[in-house]
């Protein structure tokens, strides 16, 4: 009874809304009360032929939850969601996440957007025509594709602070790549695409998680034009940049997949430690031959980063059997062989036909470095560590 009396306009908030509509949208509001009244009018108007419903997740310490309340009673498509106490625990980012678990199952799409009108409401609807018509899993609002705009950033820093954040997804995360703007809050998702995804939200970025834990959603984006904020004041805090990062740093460890080259290069770093105290031990210590004491540390080394990237890595690809992991570790010594084959086919000519002369040589080694762990790296996903495949698709196998 209790979730009951915290929803307003229908449904409960424990379980799915009983009428099911096209396009929910979910706006989680803290302290927006100037903004929701023209936010529902201008949904309104853009959508007064389809079937939606708007969803306000509220955390607010004014007026908001009463506000929306009225305009609740006056239109039946508009629920408020009040949070209270330790529910409030992850801010923006559970907000979200528990509007689309309401969503999941009640309508075909969900659109996230903020309350402050810096998400054009009749956007909407050109998103919507969008995902219909390409069939597309999820369609972003993008603020930095042609045709958008990043305008309605107050101040150089918040803009310089939204780039950085932007490339540095896109470096960590290959799946943020599929958008020019994967820290936007403002999207259009199948709810069919992410059903039965656990998240774990931190912080206030949504979007990436999704791509990132589902990393076969099909992208499509919409550039827009990102309003200066039509009412209150904004609720980025250097805490929410904080978060970002433990974010990033939790999709990094929890998802298998996400970042999954930078896991294969830290193992690599971990390997060459291995060499050089194998090296040094056969050589000091047993007065082993340096040729040989080299020829083992290679050895140890390479077993090192594949029980490492295996546990690690590539820890969501199993073995069918322990002799597929035996054959496994035995393919990844060839494969190492051609990436430090590869590493030595791009330094050696620059040292021998450019320049051997410092800092050149040293450029050159770390090209070579690249190229080497790159090489490795492609060969080990699609060799070493490529997935078992079936031998019938019996679906009870």
């Amino acid at each position: 009874m209790k979730a009951q009396r915290r929803t307003v306009g229908g449904g409960t908030e424990g379980g799915k809304y009983s009428d099911r509509v096209l396009l929910t949208l979910v706006v989680p509001t803290r302290n927006e009360a100037e903004n929701v009244p023209r936010l529902v009018r201008e949904l309104r108007e853009s959508l007064s032929d389809l079937d939606y419903r708007v969803v306000f997740v509220d955390d607010s310490t004014d007026g908001t939850p009463g506000v929306i309340r009225d305009l609740a009673g006056e239109d039946g498509r508009v629920r408020l969601v009040r949070r209270e106490g330790a529910e409030r625990s992850g801010g923006l980012s559970t907000a979200v996440t528990r509007g689309l678990d309401l969503s999941s199952g009640a309508s075909e799409y969900t659109c996230v957007m903020d309350a402050d009108l810096q998400h054009p409401p009749e956007k909407v609807r050109e998103m919507l025509e969008t995902a219909r018509r390409t069939d597309a899993d999820v369609v972003v609002a993008s603020r930095y594709a042609a045709g958008g705009s990043y305008a309605g950033l107050s101040g150089a820093a918040r803009r310089v602070v939204s780039a950085g954040s932007k490339y540095l997804a896109q470096i960590l995360f290959k799946e943020a790549r599929k958008t020019s703007d994967p820290m936007t809050g403002f999207f259009l998702i199948k709810n069919e695409a992410i059903s039965g995804i656990q998240f774990r939200p931190t912080g206030f970025k949504v979007l990436l998680e999704i791509l990132v834990c589902a990393p076969d959603l099909k992208v499509v984006e919409a550039p827009f034009d990102f309003r200066a904020r039509h009412a209150g004041v904004s609720k980025a805090t250097l805490r929410q940049g904080f978060d970002y990062l433990t974010h990033m740093l939790s999709l990094f460890w929890y998802v298998p997949s996400a970042g999954r080259f930078w896991k294969f290069c830290l193992v690599g770093a971990s390997g060459v430690l291995v060499n050089m105290v194998t090296l040094i031990v056969l050589a000091e210590v047993f007065d082993a031959h340096k040729v040989i004491a080299w020829m083992f540390a290679v050895g140890v080394s390479i077993l090192s980063n594949f029980l490492l990237n295996n546990a690690f890595t590539w820890r969501d690809i199993r073995h069918s059997s322990r002799i597929h992991f035996f054959l496994r570790g035995v393919l990844a010594y060839p494969v190492a062989v051609m990436g430090i084959g590869a590493n030595f086919a791009v330094w050696y000519p620059l040292v021998k036909y450019v320049s051997d002369e410092f800092p050149y040589y040293a450029i050159f080694n770390l090209l070579g470095i690249i190229a080497g762990t790159s090489v490795n790296f492609i060969l080990s996903s699609r060799l070493v560590f490529r997935p078992s495949e079936p031998r019938n698709l019996d679906p009870s196998a």
